[in-house]
Parts: C-alpha cells; structure tokens; sequence
C-alpha cells in the first residue's frame, strides 16, 4: 500500500492522541507535509539526473502519493507533521515529535548506500613535489 498524504495525517493525528481532530488541522497538514517531503527528498531522494537534486511532486489533496521512499514516509514523516501541527497548542509535545522525527531521519539516513567518488587533486602536485614546501 502506498504511502498517501491520508494515512500519513492519520498517523501524525493518532501520535498526537487527537485521532477525531481530522478538520481542525487538516488545512495545515498538506503545506506541512509537501515541505517536509522536500525535506526528506534531499536526504533519501533519487535524482533523475547524475548531480541534480531530486525532485519531489506537490501533493494537493489527501488522497495523493507521496514520491519518497515508503518506509521513510510512514516512519519519519508523522513525527515531523505531528511537530508542526502541535507546535502552537502543546510546545512540549511539538518538542518531543520534532526530536523523534530528527533522530529517525539522522538513523535512516545509515541505512542507505552511499556511493564514492573520486577526489580530484586541484592543487596539481603532492607530497615532496608541492610547490608549497
């Protein structure tokens, strides 16, 4: 099942025990939630070109696809959505799901494969040879 704007608002609603709140924050939760899918989309996306950024579609209605990687959405995103919607009505709470949802996304980022690149020498020379010494 993917990953839509939907359940992840359900899920940020059930984090922040207020599961019958769907109307009260759900004109907030689609902004919220396309920015926080950038967000997530700079550490965990795939680019459609070698040294782009990646891209990320904006959601406009509940029923809409996330284009990230599932498990990050269903695990990271309603800890960060639960933050924003919590931050005015309970600061500690806000707190508390902004830490959860830090650490979960610094975690996840160990578990996808990074790749090496050569480094290239601007300097020209190395070792005994630099011009500097």
């Amino acid at each position: 099942m993917a990953a839509t704007a939907e359940r992840i608002y359900r899920a940020a609603l059930l984090l922040m025990d207020e599961p019958d709140a769907y109307e009260q924050y759900k004109s907030r939760a689609i902004a919220v939630l396309n920015l926080l899918c950038g967000e997530l989309a700079l550490r965990f996306g795939l680019a459609a070109e070698e040294g782009k950024r990646p891209g990320v579609r904006e959601i406009a209605e509940m029923t809409d696809e996330l284009e990230l990687d599932e498990a990050a959405a269903r695990l990271i995103l309603p800890y960060g959505l639960a933050a924003h919607l919590m931050s005015e009505i309970s600061p500690a709470a806000a707190n508390f799901f902004q830490q959860r949802y830090e650490e979960l996304a610094y975690r996840a980022q160990d578990a996808f494969t990074r790749r090496s690149e050569p480094i290239e020498d601007v300097y020209g020379a190395a070792g005994e040879a630099a011009p500097w010494r």
